[in-house]
């Protein structure tokens, strides 16, 4: 599959005693967001996608984990702020065809706009490139067991500060490791509200060579490339994000 940063495919509904968001076909949760300061009662779903022939119409929304690798992604991050949740298997109609997906619903009983905008945004990880792709590294190293201590909100900060200068940041970090130990670092440490729903745009994105290949699914799917790229964030682990890594990070992209 040949991702682009076209169509920016959310598919969600929203719904409190104060909030009635239809399901329908948006950029991003940015209508939820300008909503939200407090919420009660809060239901949201989402509609993650698994229809390769989406993709190749250019929607940008496919899910590349299983039922149980979504669960274990999402659990994780729900230490940010109490929510429930379900992951169900179904299809969503588009143009009249039935496309496999997963449809993921949260409850909140109660949250406040920046918790919940960072869970929506974690979510949102799951199907929009690149860090769709950037999750199968995720759930590589972990089944490897190579970052233990590490929660998966760390872990993809390592992964991302890898990617980084790639894609800008339409992402929950500044580019760089963000780890944290509470909701008050949380606060201090992260990007600003209005950073996290920043369209990125780059307009010679696909005349540079290197930058086609990641945005190829076998770029990630290949063991070997894998490799390289394991070498990288295991360096940055020991190491910190350093003038020499970039410089074998780059080399991984040839």
């Amino acid at each position: 599959m040949q991702f682009k940063y076209l169509n920016y495919t959310t598919i969600y509904s929203a719904k409190s005693d104060t909030i009635n968001i239809k399901r329908g076909v948006y950029s991003c949760f940015a209508d939820l967001r300008r909503k939200v300061d407090h919420v009660e009662n809060l239901k949201v779903e989402i509609i993650v996608l698994k229809s390769e022939e989406l993709v190749n119409k250019q929607y940008d929304n496919y899910c590349f984990l299983d039922k149980k690798d979504i669960n274990n992604f999402i659990n994780s991050v729900k230490f940010i702020n109490p929510f429930t949740f379900k992951v169900v298997s179904g299809t969503y109609k588009i143009q009249n065809n039935d496309h496999p997906c997963y449809k993921i619903t949260l409850f909140f009983k109660e949250i406040d706009k920046l918790p919940l905008l960072f869970i929506l945004t974690w979510v949102r990880y799951l199907y929009e490139f690149p860090f769709n792709v950037e999750m199968l590294d995720l759930i590589r190293l972990r089944k490897e067991g190579l970052f233990r201590g590490f929660s998966n909100v760390n872990l993809m900060g390592i992964i991302q500060s890898y990617m980084s200068p790639y894609y800008g940041l339409h992402s929950i970090y500044n580019g760089m490791i963000v780890p944290f130990k509470n909701v008050r670092e949380l606060k201090n440490r992260f990007s600003e509200v209005n950073s996290l729903n920043g369209i990125f745009e780059h307009q010679n994105f696909h005349e540079d060579s290197y930058l086609k290949e990641i945005t190829d699914s076998e770029f990630w799917l290949s063991d070997k490339k894998y490799n390289k790229r394991k070498e990288v964030y295991l360096n940055v682990k020991k190491n910190g994000f350093t003038e020499d890594l970039c410089r074998r990070r780059n080399e991984t992209l040839r």
